[in-house]
């Protein structure tokens, strides 16, 4: 921030504040001027910012104006360094650059953990139903526990082979009496 200008409605200039102290002068602006709050560039060196703010009393007592809807309002002009706002962009995105980066190390190791949790899972689930295929014993059962897909799938499963071995003991018994 290099200044900041306070003016009245009417456009009196009511001080300068700088880095070196704060200055008064007689100087009047245009008001028309801080209709507009887009910055306009002087050089490559500053960019001067303009804008109306209101003010906690109803009017002035040195110019008795009160306009934008019969509120009191200061003029404020605003002149900033480029090479300060330069510098803070580039702090700026270097901290994203932190930050994008840390997200992206967090979600590499919370996916490979969690890819590794359910494969887990998995393999358990896919070596007892090869331990069932190789014995032939359908009385095997996964005993996967948890509330995922997974575990959902390991009981719906344990739920089929009680159901078939139900069906061949029902069948097994029904020979027996013929």
């Amino acid at each position: 921030l290099k200044e900041i200008a306070i003016y009245s409605p009417n456009g009196s200039h009511l001080g300068t504040y700088r880095s070196s102290g704060p200055t008064f002068s007689s100087e009047k602006v245009q008001a028309d001027n801080f209709l507009d709050n887009s910055p306009r560039w002087s050089g490559h060196q500053e960019a001067l910012f303009t804008n109306r703010a209101l003010a906690s009393q109803p009017g002035c007592c040195q110019c008795k104006n009160a306009t934008l809807g019969n509120d009191y309002h200061y003029l404020i002009q605003t002149r900033i360094s480029t090479a300060g706002l330069t510098h803070q962009q580039h702090v700026m995105r270097n901290i994203l650059f932190a930050i994008l980066l840390a997200s992206l190390v967090v979600s590499l190791v919370a996916s490979r953990m969690l890819s590794r949790l359910v494969l887990r899972r998995l393999s358990s689930f896919s070596r007892r139903i090869t331990e069932i295929v190789e014995t032939k014993d359908i009385s095997v059962r996964s005993n996967v526990r948890g509330s995922d897909e997974v575990s959902v799938l390991s009981r719906k499963f344990d739920d089929l082979l009680g159901t078939i071995e139900e069906s061949n003991a029902k069948i097994l018994d029904d020979q027996k009496q013929i």
